[in-house]
């Protein structure tokens, strides 16, 4: 449903009967069609290249109970262009941190901090995550901190002086919801969680 509330069709499961008939598709089972059923394969009419054909059966055939299968579409996700544009209308642009593009956002205090940033960068992006770092020094930590909410990443991670020598990083939302110094490991292993869990509030579980 998109921001207008107008419904979209987007994955879907179809049963075709025409184009086991168009390519002439059959199989041979052991048994006979239940009663009432249709198994007159052969009396079928095929189309190839826009010419009726009609076959009749042979002997060989009858005996092997010839019969015509039904093919099964399966499109999961539709037009991708149209179910990303949906999600995105859905979610207002907020992706929930499982599907997120922009799951985690590190920002050094200062330039001396950036070695350490671009380590717990290279962590997350290791244990599978969507990770950037911001080491612009034109900008103050408050701007960097609202650049990174406006882009709608999930979770900002600031480190100073005092993260690098424990070993840490200061978690905060997009939402500016602040949850406080944790370890890198703890860090990695409860977005894991989140990201298994395909919670919609991850910002608030953390």
């Amino acid at each position: 449903m998109d921001a207008l509330r107008r419904r979209h069709q987007c994955a879907t499961i179809q049963l075709d009967f025409q184009l086991p008939v168009r390519f002439n598709l059959s199989y041979a089972s052991e048994t006979d069609n239940p009663s009432g059923s249709d198994n007159n394969y052969n009396n079928v009419s095929n189309t190839t290249n826009g010419v009726s054909d009609h076959h009749e059966a042979t002997n060989h055939q009858t005996d092997l109970n010839i019969h015509r299968p039904v093919i099964i579409h399966r499109a999961i996700l539709g037009s991708v262009e149209r179910i990303i544009a949906i999600l995105t209308e859905s979610y207002g642009g907020k992706w929930p941190f499982w599907l997120s593009p922009r799951q985690v956002l590190v920002i050094p205090v200062v330039s001396a901090c950036d070695e350490y940033a671009i380590d717990v960068k290279n962590r997350l992006h290791d244990a599978g995550f969507m990770v950037s770092i911001d080491t612009d020094p034109g900008r103050t930590l408050n701007k960097k901190i609202r650049n990174g909410q406006l882009l709608q990443n999930n979770f900002i991670l600031v480190v100073g002086e005092k993260e690098i020598i424990n070993g840490t990083v200061n978690v905060r939302t997009r939402d500016n919801k602040v949850h406080g110094e944790h370890p890198v490991e703890h860090v990695i292993e409860r977005f894991h969680q989140l990201a298994a869990s395909r919670t919609l509030e991850a910002e608030q579980e953390f």
